[in-house]
Formats: C-alpha cells, structure tokens, sequence
C-alpha cells in the first residue's frame, strides 16, 4: 500500500473590512507575524508559532460571523498544548510584556 500524503497543516481565512486594523491587531495585540500581499495590501497570512491564519480584504462583505448563524460555533480555534487558547489572555500577557519593556 503506498504511503499517504502527509498534511501538515490548515489555516482559517477570516474576512476583514478593515484591513490594517486587522493585520495591526493579530500583530500588535496577539504577537503574530504578518506575511502581506497585494496592492494595495489586501492579504495576509498571520503565523505564530505553527499557527497561521489568514486575513482577507472584504470591505463590503455582509456575512455575519459563525457565532451568529448557529449557537457555539466560532470562525476559528487554538490550541496550546492540550487546551483550547483563551484570546483575551493572550492579549492580556502581550500587554503585561509591552508595559514591562517600557
């Protein structure tokens, strides 16, 4: 039997209106690396660590985000070791790191 294909990983595309703002926060608030295309810039891969996701210039979408459409289901999930990751506390350390470097 031939060996199957590895996957390696998977990525969330999120659609964003604003995109700087967008690209600023995964960076800025949660300590992510922006990878950007286009011109004007309208697509970013945001990594951390072996986590990638991806934002999308829609200005105009309507598209309402998951939570809305049906009760507990979100756009996206993380991990850190064996638990899911709570974003607000990542911000939180992320903060707590910026006010002690100042």
């Amino acid at each position: 039997m031939p060996d199957k294909a590895k996957m390696l990983g998977t990525a969330c595309v999120l659609l964003v209106r604003d995109f700087e703002k967008g690209v600023a926060y995964w960076k800025n608030c949660l300590g992510f690396t922006a990878h950007i295309w286009g011109e004007p810039p309208n697509f970013a891969i945001m990594e951390r660590d072996n986590i990638r996701v991806m934002l999308s210039h829609a200005p105009d979408h309507n598209n309402k985000p998951n939570w809305e459409v049906g009760g507990g289901i979100w756009n996206g999930y993380f991990w850190g070791g064996r638990w899911a990751i709570n974003l607000s506390r990542v911000y939180s350390q992320r903060r707590q790191d910026r006010l002690h470097a100042a």
